[in-house]
């Protein structure tokens, strides 16, 4: 287990906590979003891609092509037309 992974590990609701509220202060689109899609929708898919990462951290080995395609998938999401996340 790497130095990172274990002082990332217990933060991670706190961490997933500060990447949504600083999309929704710096950028328009996350802004414009519901306080309840930001609460979920967009939680999720942050704590989703911190928990790959701290797996990526934890073992090299343990991410595999479908954890790199989710993340493709979930960054593009929002800035699609279309999506199903809902702008207030």
């Amino acid at each position: 287990m790497s130095d990172l992974h274990g002082r990332m590990a217990p933060r991670v609701r706190e961490l997933t906590s500060a990447v949504v509220a600083r999309c929704a202060a710096e950028i328009p689109f996350y802004r414009e979003l519901p306080p309840e899609t930001l609460r979920g929708e967009v939680t999720r898919s942050v704590s989703a891609v911190l928990a790959i990462l701290l797996r990526t951290l934890r073992r090299p080995d343990a991410v595999g092509p479908a954890d790199l395609t989710r993340i493709i998938e979930w960054s593009g999401r929002g800035p699609r037309s279309g999506c199903r996340w809902r702008r207030r």
